[in-house]
């Protein structure tokens, strides 16, 4: 079946490549010196003194050019009973050159060489004929027109670029190729069947606006069909429109004609939507706020507005107050229905507790953290029932620990009231406390220390919060995570005023994880005697039976909080 193809594609590749030939006129190749005389072997491209442009055909013969067709965006000449070698024929870009003249294009037909250059617009130029040599000369971005004589400089170092690929000049820069390969070697062709027979290898359905004409020769080896198409597009300035299956051809003037029409459309489509909204009536509107609050959305909102709408807020009833066009009302609305939204609940259980030495080497084993002395180091472990994770922190305090756990609430007061019949712990407090996402919560215990103060005023009394203060501020984030931004604040009344020490740090949480934080120490001192009942209460003899001693205690803060969504 793959050989049938090759053979029908080969017969039908052959079939219209002689087709074309024959229609164009019988021409089939270069012609040689015994039908044309003259004969073209090179050409020179440069620069005057003044800014003109000349382009130098120079060869065998007499090399009479007459123009056949000039308009804004070509120039065609032809040089009758000329042939020039199929090795000059090709495409020239002149974009190095400061002349209107952007591209120079030569090909032998029946009558003699045709000559074709693409510029920007139409220029003055003039033709210089002589023996063997033909010159071109073109007014350039520079020059307003032509002098009667000007000096020749030649200016051999700005030489032509050779087309060579899309990557040259093309709409399309640095285009990669995918089209099967093709091959074709014509002369002298119609460009509408060459176009036809380059997409007849394709599904591809093939619309030529009545423009396309002229002819193009060209021999192509393996080169991918698409890229093949560009460059007959090139020859004869024209340009493509793809939309899915269907390639449109069209004159590259035409089609940017057409873009420009289209854009100038849509600007004047903009300038009425423009107009019409400036000429809508202004409106007024009520938008409740539900969650969020009015003075916090208003300046989302004021950049909606047009320049005549106006927006305020009634902090009473929580609403917001637009005046403005019911086109920009209504984005209003839409922007308060996404952002008024409900604020999802964060659960906060802690357990305060003041702990002994042993009971935290306890409690670190029994949750997988090994606990050293050493101030800047914790050693992290891992128990079999519970995952546990200890990282060290920047704390003003020393030796602060954070900790995190799975184990449950429960488990943990079990935990406590262990620690407490054992005299090794005490819970000073077990608060609980509910908080929007994003809004601080802050749970707080302590006493007011009052304190005689004598100034120039006299003597006066002051009061001092001496207080342990929590504060947690909860963010959820999209995977259902907490990130917590934690303050612990310990003021313990001291003889020249309150010892405050204080906590900071942020953790990333899991839903319903518990968290331990320590390292904040307090030191307590008990007071105790032992006597003779009777006798050690005689003044001085009664020391001998008796006797006192100051016991002193280092107890840790834990604060165990534990986080939960609602």
């Amino acid at each position: 079946m793959k050989s049938l193809f090759s053979i029908l594609y080969l017969l039908m590749f052959f079939l219209g490549n002689f087709l074309i030939i024959q229609e164009a006129s019988g021409y089939t190749g270069v012609s040689s010196n015994s039908q044309h005389q003259n004969q073209i072997t090179d050409i020179d491209f440069w620069m005057d003194e003044q800014n003109f442009f000349h382009i130098d055909i120079k060869g065998y013969g007499d090399f009479t050019a007459s123009v056949e067709l000039n308009n804004n965006n070509r120039l065609e000449a032809l040089i009758p009973q000329t042939w020039v070698s199929p090795s000059m024929v090709r495409l020239y870009r002149l974009d190095n050159f400061e002349t209107p003249v952007k591209s120079f294009f030569l090909q032998n037909s029946e009558n003699g060489v045709r000559l074709i250059w693409v510029w920007d617009r139409s220029i003055p130029f003039e033709i210089i004929p002589g023996t063997d040599m033909t010159t071109f000369r073109f007014a350039s971005n520079t020059t307003p027109g032509l002098p009667g004589s000007p000096g020749l400089v030649p200016a051999p170092h700005n030489q032509p670029v050779f087309y060579s690929g899309l990557e040259h000049g093309l709409s399309e820069p640095r285009k990669e190729y995918t089209g099967a390969p093709i091959s074709i070697d014509l002369q002298n062709a119609e460009v509408e069947h060459v176009l036809r027979l380059i997409t007849s290898i394709t599904d591809h359905n093939l619309i030529l606006d009545e423009d396309v004409q002229g002819k193009v020769s060209l021999r192509l080896n393996n080169v991918p069909w698409d890229q093949a198409l560009d460059l007959v597009l090139a020859q004869r300035n024209l340009a493509k429109v793809h939309r899915g299956n269907i390639i449109r051809i069209t004159t590259a003037s035409k089609l940017q004609q057409e873009i420009e029409q289209v854009r100038k459309a849509r600007e004047e489509e903009a300038r009425s939507r423009e107009s019409m909204r400036q000429m809508e009536p202004l409106e007024q509107a009520f938008i409740q706020i539900n969650y969020a609050r009015a003075q916090d959305l208003q300046p989302r909102v004021q950049e909606l507005l047009s320049d005549e709408g106006r927006v305020t807020y009634d902090e009473r009833t929580n609403k917001l107050i637009i005046r403005d066009t019911q086109s920009q009302i209504r984005e209003i609305r839409e922007l308060v229905r996404n952002l008024d939204r409900i604020e999802r609940q964060v659960l906060i259980e802690a357990r305060v507790v003041y702990a002994t030495e042993t009971f935290r080497r306890e409690l670190g084993v029994e949750w997988g953290m090994l606990y050293k002395e050493q101030i800047g180091r914790d050693l992290v472990g891992r128990a079999n029932l519970v995952n546990m994770m200890a990282h060290n922190f920047p704390w003003q305090t020393e030796l602060p620990i954070v900790a995190h756990s799975t184990v449950s609430i429960f488990s943990l007061d079990a935990i406590l009231r262990l620690g407490e019949q054992q005299n090794q712990s005490r819970t000073i407090s077990s608060p609980k406390i509910m908080t929007l996402n994003n809004q601080q919560a802050e749970i707080e215990q302590g006493e007011r220390i009052r304190r005689e103060v004598v100034d120039e005023r006299g003597l006066r009394t002051e009061y001092e919060d001496a207080v342990l203060r929590l504060t947690v501020l909860p963010q959820i984030t999209p995977e259902n995570n907490l990130i917590l931004k934690l303050e612990v604040r310990d003021d313990t009344p001291a003889v020249n005023g309150i010892n405050t020490k204080v906590a900071r740090t942020t953790l990333l949480v899991d839903d319903g994880e518990t968290i331990v934080i320590g390292g904040i120490r307090k030191i307590f001192e008990e007071d105790s005697e032992n006597k003779v009942p009777g006798l050690g209460d005689i003044p001085v003899l009664g020391w001998l039976f008796k006797n006192q001693r100051v016991e002193e205690s280092k107890d840790e803060l834990l604060i165990f909080i534990r986080p939960k969504i609602i």
